[in-house]
């Protein structure tokens, strides 16, 4: 007896399939055999930010501000200092630090009268922040307006955004040699120029590519908007470690001591708070890499997922 019954057709489920298992890259972590030099960096990751946040705290811990608010309301020297202050410039010195002990004990206000700003006196970049805290308000909203109207302007407009970028570096060389008023300086930008023209000919299909992938992404996004949940926790990784980094950095102006110096009294940093710093922006530029890493997996991961498997 025969079977004449035919073979069952494609089903829905089939049909969707867009690719098989064995021709793309499966939704997983392989962690299993990894290189060994993964491991050991890993833990010197770990350990360079956990002295990162070790020596940064401490550093918060010993700081005290060299200009405090008075009881009434003008700034001055800090308390802490006014003992050091007195003994180094009681034998007849000058310097910085006598003109702020003198204005502190004479209750004048360096120069009072000249400026309505509230940062007359010598604060450092960061107390602006402190200040004026709406700075940093502004600067975020700016941040969020610009990235949402460049999306947009991606996903409508992406190739006629890449033709402009690359017109619009050509030009910039053009308009810098332009106005050079060395001969061989201008020759130079022109050359560029050229080079830059040849190779926008030479890679223009790559041009355009690019033009239709990035499109290709602003897509993902409306059809994945879990990106967006994972780069909102990036982003807060991001804004954390830079409130951190400059939270130390700023108080590490705090950490110093007087010091007469050729009849000067001047504020010293200790030379540890000098290597600290510097070990402090080795630690957040190789934070930032990783971050950035991270970024990229969470993005590659979710546009794959849907350009792969976009039912």
């Amino acid at each position: 007896m025969f079977n004449n019954a035919s073979p069952p057709g494609p089903t829905r489920e089939t049909s969707r399939q867009v690719v098989t298992p064995d021709q793309t890259v499966p939704p997983k972590v392989e962690y299993e055999n990894r290189v060994f030099t993964d491991i050991p960096w890993g833990v010197v990751n770990i350990l360079a930010y956990i002295a990162f946040l070790a020596t940064g705290f401490v550093v918060v811990g010993r700081a005290h501000p060299i200009h405090v608010t008075l009881e009434d309301g003008n700034r001055g020297l800090n308390d802490y200092y006014m003992a050091d202050a007195e003994q180094c410039c009681a034998g007849g010195n000058s310097g910085t630090v006598c003109s702020l002990y003198e204005d502190r004990i004479n209750g004048s206000r360096r120069l009072e009268g000249i400026t309505f700003s509230k940062f007359d006196g010598d604060e450092g970049i960061f107390d602006t922040f402190v200040e004026a805290p709406m700075i940093i308000f502004g600067l975020i909203s700016i941040v969020l307006a610009v990235s949402l109207i460049w999306i947009v302007l991606l996903r409508f407009f992406a190739k006629p955004i890449v033709i402009i970028v690359e017109i619009a570096k050509v030009a910039a060389v053009i308009y810098l040699g332009i106005v050079q008023q060395e001969t061989g300086t201008r020759v130079i930008c022109f050359i560029c120029a050229a080079l830059m023209i040849g190779y926008i000919f030479w890679a223009w299909k790559k041009i355009m590519f690019a033009a239709k992938i990035i499109e290709h992404s602003t897509i993902a996004m409306k059809e994945r908007p879990s990106v967006f949940v994972g780069g909102f926790f990036i982003k807060i990784f991001y804004a954390g470690n830079a409130a951190l980094f400059v939270l130390f950095f700023s108080q590490s102006f705090g950490v110093t001591e007087i010091q007469e110096l050729n009849g000067f009294c001047d504020f010293v940093y200790p030379d540890y708070v000098m290597r600290i710093s510097i070990f402090w922006s080795l630690s957040y530029l190789w934070t930032l890499l990783l971050f950035s890493q991270m970024r990229l997996s969470i993005t590659s991961a979710i546009v794959g997922s849907w350009h792969f498997h976009p039912e």
